[in-house]
């Protein structure tokens, strides 16, 4: 064989064997890529979620005051109530 045909033959597999190295080392690249891209994105719907929770808290706190001044409210009535009846009891035993 030909000096000439071996080092085309020599430089087709060369090419080919770079090629096929090039592609397994792009293709873990690709994977580190893609968790780098998933991991971004879970931060960033972890983020979301800590804005949302932190937003459900203040309105929970609101309504949690709000039943509280409510409560102490017709629990304040209740008693006047009471003390009105007792009084118009009073009054209607004279």
């Amino acid at each position: 064989m030909d000096a000439a045909w071996i080092a085309l033959i020599g430089t087709v597999f060369g090419g080919v064997g770079l090629k096929i190295i090039d592609h397994q080392l792009s293709k873990n690249k690709i994977r580190v890529d893609d968790a780098a891209r998933i991991r971004d994105e879970l931060r960033i719907e972890i983020t979301s979620l800590r804005d949302e929770i932190n937003k459900l808290e203040v309105e929970r706190d609101k309504w949690r005051a709000d039943y509280y001044d409510l409560r102490d409210k017709i629990n304040s009535l209740t008693t006047e109530l009471a003390l009105l009846q007792n009084q118009l009891d009073a009054l209607r035993q004279k």
